[in-house]
């Protein structure tokens, strides 16, 4: 298997006949649902993060298999939340607050945002807020019309401004 990298996140990936064969497949019975998670093992194999979307074309030959690859890495989670009262509820919802929170203002609401592998978070600003799923035109929308509020740490600066009574 061979592995070169196009940019941060194309790659063009090689599987020789014999790796095919010890991976119980053929390049031409290998289609792009069998072939990403062939992938991203390999991926992960040689240290290269393989989370998100994956878009592969493959171009199957008596030589073996070669991929081009293009990942799509998770963007962020975005809450929307219609009152200051919930906002604050959900920052006090669990213990230590992420970092990387960041809040905004646009169409009145209040829209508050996670990385991606703050799951536990997310899990609770979805019983106060409304998740916002697959919007890719949302952080456009926010970056151009919305103000944003707290950059960063906006769970520690909100509890900060509006301390528990």
């Amino acid at each position: 298997m061979t592995i070169h990298t196009i940019g941060p996140t194309r790659m063009v990936v090689y599987f020789t006949p014999a790796e095919l064969r010890d991976r119980g497949c053929t390049a031409e019975t290998l289609d792009e649902e069998r072939a990403a998670p062939l992938v991203r093992r390999a991926l992960r194999e040689e240290g290269i993060a393989a989370e998100g979307k994956m878009e592969i074309d493959a171009f199957p030959s008596d030589c073996g298999l070669l991929l081009f690859v293009h990942l799509t890495p998770p963007g962020r989670q975005w809450f929307s939340f219609g009152g200051l009262e919930e906002l604050l509820a959900a920052a006090r919802g669990g213990g230590v607050p992420p970092e990387d929170a960041v809040l905004c203002w646009y169409g009145d609401r209040w829209w508050l945002s996670l990385p991606p592998e703050e799951k536990r978070w997310g899990h609770i600003l979805s019983e106060f807020g409304r998740p916002e799923r697959e919007r890719p035109a949302l952080d456009a929308a926010l970056r151009e019309y919305g103000a944003v509020i707290f950059p960063q740490r906006a769970f520690s600066r909100l509890l900060a401004y509006f301390p528990r009574n």
